[in-house]
């Protein structure tokens, strides 16, 4: 039931950005085989927390990037909450201001 207080862009910019990612990741580890300047994680991690971070799960899957690195997945994890924070906060608004009426 509270996915249908979810705005409706707010599927299709999971779609964009986590496809996005996915990109983005792949570039980075094509770099990083080929020894050239790297994607900075802190983009990634910006890219993960603007909703790619579904993207960015299965692209450290399928390219084996950045599954071990500690500092990194700390990070990951914590953009992952932030943005889920977000979208919880964004589907209860409207009921949590409709309280006051």
């Amino acid at each position: 039931m509270w996915l249908t207080l979810l705005p409706f862009w707010l599927v299709p910019v999971y779609i964009v950005m986590s496809v996005f990612t996915f990109i983005v990741y792949g570039i980075d580890k094509y770099k990083a085989k080929k020894d050239k300047v790297r994607v900075p994680e802190s983009t990634l991690h910006i890219y993960d927390v603007l909703g790619g971070w579904l993207g960015a799960v299965f692209a450290q899957a399928f390219f084996r990037h950045k599954t071990l690195k500690q500092p990194f997945r700390k990070w990951f994890l914590l953009t992952i909450s932030i943005n889920i924070l977000c979208v919880v906060v964004l589907a209860l608004l409207p009921v949590l201001t409709n309280l006051n009426r």
